[in-house]
C-alpha cells in the first residue's frame, strides 16, 4: 500500500505560482501610488485655502484706502461762498453802482438774495437785490448781477457793501454774509454836475436824427486837471445807462467793456483813444453817427473845448466806417 505525502501538497500550495507573485505585485505598486496621490490632494488642497486667505486680507486694507481718497476730495467744501468780480476790496464806488459776482446756489432763495450798503457809521445808504444770472437751485457757484441806482453817502468817505445770505428758514445755524469794505467818491455837495448823452426811444422813437442825443446827469469829483474831469466823465458814458434811465428809453450806441486808453488836450482839441472793442461789429452809417455823437457832445460840454478827434489804437483813419 502506498501511501500519499500531504505534508508535499499543503507546501506546494503555499508557494506563490510566478503569475501570483506578479498578481501580487500590481497590487502592491497600485497601493502605493494611490497613497503618494492621496498625500499630492492634501498639500494642494490647503496650498489653495491660505491662498484664499491672504486675498481675503488684502481687499479691506484696498477698501479703506478708497474711503480715505474720497474724504480728502471732499476738503475742498471749505472754499468761500462768495467771490466778487466788481467792485472789488477798497475800489472808489459811485452811482450807479454795478455789482457782479458768484455765489454758491445755497445764498440764493427763489434766485436772489439781499446787499446792503452802508456808510463808515453802518447807517443804510441803499438796498438792493442779487438776482442769479443760472439756475440757483445747485450748491454750485452761480453767477449774480446787481446795481444801486443812486445813494448819497454824506460825509463818510468809506463804507461796506453787505451781501447777506437768503434764510427763509430763520434758523440761526443757516445764516452768512460776507462785507466787502468800499471807497466813496465826493458827494454832490463837494463834487461836480457833468452830463453824459444817450440816445431815447420815447423821445425819438423813428430815429429819423441818428445823431440826436439827450442828456442825463452824473456826479464826478472836483477833479484838477480838467483831463482828470474828462476821464472821469467818458467812463461814466462807458458804463451806459441805469435801469431807470433805461426804463425811460433811455439807450447807448457804445459796445460793452470799451477801455478808454488815453485822453489828451492839445488847445481847443481833446483827443480820445479807445481799444479796439469800441467799433467791433458796428455797423451801418446810422449807429455810428449815434457813437460819435455821445462822445462828442460828452465832451464838448467842457469850456474851451471846441474839436473832439476819436482814435482806436492810435489810429484815426478808416475807423467807425459804416
Amino acid at each position: 500500500m502506498v501511501l500519499s505525502r500531504p505534508t508535499s501538497s499543503i507546501s506546494h500550495s503555499l508557494i506563490p505560482t510566478p503569475m501570483k507573485f506578479k498578481f501580487l505585485l500590481l497590487i502592491s505598486i497600485f497601493l502605493a501610488i494611490a497613497l503618494m496621490a492621496g498625500c499630492q490632494f492634501s498639500i494642494g488642497t490647503t496650498d489653495t485655502s491660505d491662498s484664499t486667505d491672504t486675498t481675503d486680507s488684502i481687499s479691506p486694507t484696498d477698501d479703506s484706502d478708497s474711503t480715505r481718497s474720497t474724504d480728502t476730495s471732499d476738503s475742498t467744501s471749505s472754499t468761500a461762498s462768495i467771490t466778487l468780480t466788481t467792485p472789488t476790496e477798497n475800489a472808489l464806488v459811485s452811482a450807479p453802482l454795478i455789482i457782479e459776482g458768484q455765489a454758491q446756489g445755497t445764498w440764493f432763495f427763489e434766485a436772489s438774495f439781499p446787499i446792503t450798503l452802508l456808510d463808515e457809521n453802518n447807517n443804510v445808504l441803499a438796498q438792493t437785490t442779487a438776482q442769479a444770472q443760472g439756475d440757483w437751485m445747485t450748491e454750485n457757484f452761480v453767477p449774480f448781477t446787481a446795481q444801486i441806482d443812486s445813494f448819497s453817502p454824506g460825509e463818510s468817505t468809506t463804507g461796506i457793501l453787505h451781501f447777506e445770505k437768503d434764510n427763509p428758514s430763520g434758523l440761526p445755524e443757516n445764516d452768512a454774509s460776507f462785507d466787502l469794505p468800499v471807497q466813496f467818491t465826493p458827494s454832490a455837495s463837494t463834487g461836480k454836475n457833468i452830463s453824459i448823452f444817450f440816445g431815447n426811444t420815447e423821445k425819438n422813437p423813428e430815429m429819423l436824427d441818428c445823431e440826436q442825443v439827450y442828456p442825463v446827469s452824473r456826479i464826478i469829483a472836483q477833479i484838477i486837471p480838467v483831463e482828470k474831469a474828462m476821464e472821469a466823465t467818458i467812463q461814466k458814458l462807458l458804463k451806459g445807462p441805469t435801469e431807470t434811465e433805461t426804463s425811460e428809453g433811455y439807450f447807448t450806441s457804445i459796445n460793452d467793456n470799451v477801455t478808454l486808453q488815453s485822453l489828451s488836450i492839445n488847445k481847443n482839441t481833446v483827443s480820445v483813444d479807445f481799444d479796439k472793442t469800441f467799433e467791433q461789429a458796428v455797423g451801418g452809417s446810422c449807429r455810428v453817427s449815434a457813437i460819435r455823437a455821445q462822445i462828442e457832445k460828452t465832451l464838448l460840454q467842457f469850456d474851451g473845448i471846441t474839436q473832439v478827434q476819436i482814435s482806436i489804437n492810435g489810429q484815426t483813419e478808416d475807423i467807425l466806417q459804416p
